[in-house]
């Protein structure tokens, strides 16, 4: 159902339907304890075509009692976020719209201007995005602006939270690239160096093939000088005996 703009005073009384002849007997259950009476209560208000002008009357005069366009005195606290002594307060449960029911995501603030206002020219509003419903309160617009600054703060440390879980996850991923990069490293020397000792081993076998084979004709093997000694291998020493001079068969005259 549309919204129906009011002139802001009780003009809209008149089209209520609970000011109709045949409904005085259930004014009595706007503002009864039984669930029975409340529920026929609502459902009077919910068949009204000005129920936008009653739940805005309401709203901008604190009107903690009572139902009030479908809304109950619960619904009507928790929309200006006050107590039942009309003191703000906040409790975790932040305005939804009381007109369509519209979650706080969808409710945004504004100053308006108050014509002939005499000391306060502008007053704080809240609009429904969904249904275009709007309410002056100073209270109702504070727990909206605190709902976004609430949800803005719990986005950053979200996010914080998903970039260092994104950080973590790019240094594990990098260590594991180092780690396998090491193994393959690892690998590939010891697969030279196998490679090498076998290489070795065969020019070694080759090389006592042949010095056999020289040997038995008693020859030297090509390519090599007379007195010529295999290499020493690591770890092995020469020891070299130092030579004796026989000073008097140089010097006979000493």
């Amino acid at each position: 159902m549309p919204v129906k703009r009011g002139s802001g005073g009780l003009d809209w009384q008149q089209d209520a339907l609970c000011a109709l002849p045949e409904n005085q007997d259930m004014v009595e259950y706007f503002f009864s304890s039984e669930t029975d009476e409340r529920y026929e209560a609502k459902n009077l208000c919910f068949a009204c075509d000005v129920r936008a002008d009653c739940v805005r009357w309401a709203l901008e005069n604190n009107e903690l009692w009572g139902i009030w366009g479908g809304r109950d005195e619960q619904d009507i606290r928790r929309t200006l976020s006050v107590d039942s002594e009309g003191n703000e307060t906040r409790r975790g449960r932040f305005p939804q719209c009381p007109y369509c029911g519209a979650r706080t995501s969808r409710l945004r603030t504004k100053t308006i201007d108050i014509p002939n206002g005499g000391r306060w020219r502008t007053a704080r509003a809240v609009e429904c995005t969904s249904c275009g419903f709007q309410w002056q309160s100073r209270s109702s617009a504070n727990a909206i602006d605190l709902y976004y600054r609430e949800r803005d703060e719990k986005r950053q440390k979200n996010a914080a939270v998903r970039n260092k879980i994104a950080e973590k996850q790019e240094a594990r991923e990098a260590r594991i690239r180092a780690e396998e990069r090491e193994k393959r490293e690892a690998k590939r020397d010891k697969e030279r160096i196998k490679r090498e000792a076998e290489q070795q081993m065969q020019r070694d076998k080759a090389r006592a093939k042949k010095e056999k084979k020289y040997a038995k004709l008693g020859r030297q093997v090509p390519g090599r000088k007379p007195g010529w000694k295999k290499p020493l291998e690591d770890g092995q020493t020469l020891e070299i005996e130092p030579a004796r001079i026989d000073l008097e068969d140089e010097h006979p005259s000493i």
